[in-house]
């Protein structure tokens, strides 16, 4: 069975890994949201391997319950801690999103 961890490594092997300022990676984590996390046309690469490799039959997926995503200016969220993107109409994408999905052989969501 497909476990959250195995498909946790999977997408830190197909995402570009973030890093800071000083050179410090960050890794994707369980409960980031994707969309946040990876610009939008490595994530769509990431989900057509993770579909290919997992045999997920994915086109079902509604890529407008997920994109576009409107991610907050960096530097702003930086110094004041705050996120003013208004992302209320579209869905997170998540780790566990994909991990179940995996175990059902289809995308389960919207």
């Amino acid at each position: 069975m497909v476990t959250d961890s195995e498909i946790l490594e999977f997408f830190r092997e197909h995402l570009d890994t973030q890093g800071t300022f000083t050179g410090k990676l960050i890794y994707v984590q369980p409960d980031d949201i994707l969309q946040e996390y990876a610009d939008e046309s490595n994530l769509l690469e990431a989900i057509e391997a993770f579909s290919e490799r997992y045999n997920v039959d994915i086109t079902k997926m509604n890529w407008e319950e997920y994109f576009p995503w409107e991610r907050p200016f960096f530097i702003k969220a930086w110094i004041t801690g705050k996120y003013t993107c208004d992302n209320k109409d579209k869905t997170p994408l998540k780790i566990n999103m994909f991990a179940e999905s995996a175990r059902s052989g289809h995308w389960l969501y919207k």
